[in-house]
């Protein structure tokens, strides 16, 4: 959904719909964590959709690349941060070279 359509139709998609999409439409294992799910709430219509985005974005090449069974999403507030992090179960990392 583009940032355009969320606005027309007045539905703001959350972290738990793009996940509940990539557990429908995958064979992986995604375990989610937050320090506080209600900040989630208090977040603006562009925050939303800009966290959304990272979280779809970050899903999809974890699975197109990491070929990892279990990924773990973890989203937590600061004073005046918002902090994202995935890791998949495989401890895989990348470099450019591999890239190549």
């Amino acid at each position: 959904m583009t940032k355009k359509e969320m606005e027309d139709t007045g539905k703001f998609l959350t972290v738990k719909d793009v996940i509940e999409y990539f557990l429908e439409n995958s064979d992986i294992e995604i375990k989610y964590f937050t320090n506080n799910d209600e900040m989630l709430l208090q977040l603006t219509p562009e925050q939303s959709y800009v966290l959304y985005r990272v979280i779809q974005e970050s899903l999809t090449n974890a699975i197109r690349h990491a070929n990892a069974p279990i990924l773990q999403i973890s989203i937590e507030r600061t004073e005046n941060q918002l902090l994202f992090s995935l890791e998949n179960n495989l401890s895989r990392t990348f470099s450019f070279k591999d890239l190549r």
